[in-house]
């Protein structure tokens, strides 16, 4: 789970890591499902649309934002009609997406399945060190 935290906090500060934002899609789902995190989760879906607006996974993100914070649906509903009305995931939910949206599932699968590259995962493992550290420091024998 810290991982997750981790890597969540990384694309924040750095979204240029993550230029699809299919990472941090997959990021906000774990965060969801496995902590029930799902405050957290819909923040950075709004954040994954506002830091990689013409990125094929925003309009998705938009999709996944309702189901999770109901309050939110017209505001989200209501950018993804007016920023993203050729987007294969809005076209599917009006009944239509076809091949596109075949598509664009299957790069999300293998963008998701990738991972961020080595040099933010190095970020995030050196963190994780770090904090390891301090901790072994903190204690006493």
């Amino acid at each position: 789970y810290l991982h997750a935290l981790e890597t969540a906090a990384v694309t924040v500060r750095n979204p240029e890591v993550d230029p699809t934002g299919a990472v941090t899609f997959g990021n906000t789902e774990f965060l969801r499902d496995s902590l029930g995190a799902e405050r957290l989760s819909v923040a950075l879906l709004w954040r994954l649309q506002r830091d990689h607006p013409e990125s094929f996974v925003a309009p998705k993100a938009l999709l996944s934002v309702p189901a999770h914070d109901p309050a939110a649906a017209d505001s989200a509903l209501g950018v993804l009609e007016r920023e993203y009305p050729e987007s294969p995931y809005r076209l599917a939910l009006l009944g239509g997406g076809g091949p596109e949206y075949e598509a664009a599932e299957d790069s999300l699968r293998v963008l998701m399945a990738l991972g961020l590259g080595g040099e933010v995962r190095g970020a995030v493992d050196e963190g994780a060190d770090a904090r390891a550290e301090e901790g072994r420091r903190g204690r006493r024998p």
